[in-house]
């Protein structure tokens, strides 16, 4: 009897994990199973004792291979994206690596113009795109804007500066003009309060038949019946 419960595998101590001493659940399970096959019936404790240890080797057996797996896992290398890069990490070994950098925006908008990669017209169109209106082709065009305003306000000014001169030519011709016409008393003199003998005396000094002649036009005048009057 002890042939045949042995044969179905080495029993789990029964005193629990971690005790020491005689087992006497064994001992008893082991009795128990002899009167039963005594009698006739099939036995209890050794066929559940060797169930027992299959579930705890199967159990051990998954842990092992969850573990493996875990390990795998880990030892494999994780892969990210930074911007326009992509990296590879090995955890086993803490060491990163680059394995592909894509072009930027402003490298591919660069190229779409037909630029080569490296030259300064390609850096010139990857500034533009970086710094926008602040790029090298914005700020000439502004600078050039800015030339073209500063030309047209000084040639402006120019205008009115010719303006304001040939004005003030015209206002300083009108003033000698002015300043040479005669003035209304000039040809309209006062009657003079003294008297002169002789029939010809004038008025104011003026005598009779006296003539004159207008600075502004030239018009030549004579003193007759006491007023200017034009000469015939």
């Amino acid at each position: 009897m002890s042939d045949k419960i042995s044969n179905r595998g080495a029993p789990v101590d029964a005193n629990g994990p971690g005790k020491k001493g005689f087992d006497w659940r064994m001992l008893a399970g082991i009795v128990g199973d002899g009167l039963l096959g005594a009698v006739g019936r099939d036995p209890i404790y050794g066929p559940n004792m060797w169930k027992l240890r299959q579930q705890q080797a199967e159990h051990q057996n998954r842990m092992a291979q969850q573990a493996q797996e875990w390990q795998y896992r880990n030892n494999q290398p994780d892969y990210a994206t930074v911007g326009n890069r992509r990296f590879s990490y090995n955890p086993a070994t803490g060491e990163a690596q680059t394995l592909y950098v894509a072009p930027s925006e402003a490298e591919d908008y660069a190229t779409a113009l037909g630029a080569q990669p490296g030259t300064e017209e390609w850096n010139t169109y990857v500034q533009d795109y970086n710094l926008k209106y602040s790029g090298p082709t914005a700020t000439d065009l502004n600078m050039q804007e800015e030339d073209n305003k500063q030309a047209g306000r000084v040639a402006l000014e120019g205008v009115r500066q010719n303006n304001r001169v040939g004005l003030e030519s015209v206002r300083q011709g009108n003033r000698m003009s002015l300043r040479r016409s005669p003035t209304y008393r000039d040809t309209h003199p006062r009657p003079s309060t003294a008297r002169s003998g002789g029939s010809g005396g004038g008025k104011g000094g003026i005598r009779e038949g006296q003539t004159a002649t207008n600075p502004q036009t030239g018009a030549k005048v004579v003193y007759r019946g006491g007023k200017w009057v034009p000469a015939r």
